[in-house]
């Protein structure tokens, strides 16, 4: 008999902490009769992290954030922390902690000490992208967190100039195939989701297009409005004032749907590039062996949250889809993300942040 097994009468907290590989390995190792007097302490130690839940919270929560004031993931954390006050019955603050491509705030939670007083506002840079340039990341996305639940995300919209004659993607890259080396894209960085997600895009087309790197998005914004780049791919929030203002034009939603703030906007599973998407996405995170009562809680307040009519329409006002997935499907949406731009940043022969 397994450990897991054996822990099927215990509550959920004792599965939680077994579904841990190391904490996992160490319980099997033991066997027999040792196997069980640890199982017992385990079991106790479950309890007593159902009976801290009990009187969860009891003192004021905080969101850490690893961006600075005025990004998109602080001004979530800003208003899911309002609304999460009001139902938790405790002040929620919010802990900026940027650096290091976003990677401090992560880094600062996963040892962070696991009561559910310290949640991770968890963006997909950080969590799904740099762990696939860097081998030598201070967490681990996946094992280091247990999720609370997904929030929102945002798809990546390419665009061209106005005046720029492809209209579609199948233009652009019936275009890139003729004239090899003609058609570019900027992105605001090397190992950005919008230099990667134009990557994958080239890879499904079967084209090369050469990647001009900037310091930032205005400069690639004004680049391609000057004609020195041919399109850019970018999230909705930050890219459909200029679509909207007349200086570009959409041609391509990384999406399975369109997005309400473009609806005339396809697709390219509609423009023949089947399975295409690309989004960045917000969620919160918790450290490693928070007790699953307290994640419970947690995660049902924030999906009222996300249910409130006001919240529904900030998630619309900033172009952000609202996400299903909750705890362990959360999980495996960041496994699979993972893999996902691991792939493609190996099949571009790997990346070198400048």
């Amino acid at each position: 008999m397994t450990a897991v097994e054996l822990a099927e009468g215990f509550p959920e907290a004792l599965r939680t902490l077994l579904r841990h590989d190391s904490l996992r390995s160490r319980v099997i190792s033991c066997g027999g009769p040792h196997m069980l007097r640890l199982l017992a302490l385990l079991a106790c130690l479950a309890f007593s992290g159902a009976a801290a839940a009990q009187g969860f919270p009891a003192r004021p929560l905080r969101i850490v954030v690893g961006a600075p004031p005025g990004q998109s993931s602080d001004l979530l954390a800003r208003v899911l922390a309002n609304h999460l006050a009001q139902g938790l019955g405790q002040p929620v603050l919010v802990e900026n902690r940027p650096g290091a491509g976003a990677s401090l705030g992560p880094a600062f939670v996963a040892k962070a000490p696991p009561d559910g007083y310290t949640i991770l506002m968890a963006t997909s840079g950080p969590l799904a992208i740099r762990p696939g340039i860097y081998s030598d990341m201070p967490y681990d996305s996946v094992k280091s967190f247990e999720p609370v639940t997904a929030l929102a995300a945002a798809p990546l919209v390419f665009a061209v100039a106005a005046d720029s004659p492809y209209r579609n993607a199948t233009d652009l890259v019936r275009a890139a195939k003729a004239r090899p080396e003609s058609v570019s894209y900027g992105s605001p960085g090397v190992g950005s989701i919008n230099h990667l997600s134009a990557e994958m895009f080239a890879g499904l087309a079967g084209v090369k297009m050469p990647h001009v790197p900037y310091k930032g998005s205005p400069a690639v914004f004004t680049d391609i409005i000057g004609g020195r780049i041919t399109f850019v791919a970018d999230p909705v929030p930050g890219i459909t004032p200029l679509i909207k203002g007349g200086k570009l034009r959409a041609f391509g939603v990384a999406a399975a749907s369109r997005s309400p703030m473009l609806p005339d906007v396809p697709t390219f599973d509609e423009q023949g590039f089947k399975g295409f998407t690309a989004d960045v996405w917000f969620g919160l995170l918790a450290p490693a062996g928070t007790p699953a009562a307290i994640l419970d809680r947690l995660d049902a307040e924030t999906v009222r949250v996300v249910a409130l009519p006001e919240m529904q329409k900030q998630f619309a006002d900033w172009g952000l889809a609202p996400m299903s997935e909750r705890r362990e499907a959360y999980r495996e949406r960041i496994r699979a993300d993972i893999e996902k731009w691991r792939k493609v940043i190996k099949d571009i022969g790997g990346v070198q942040p400048e």
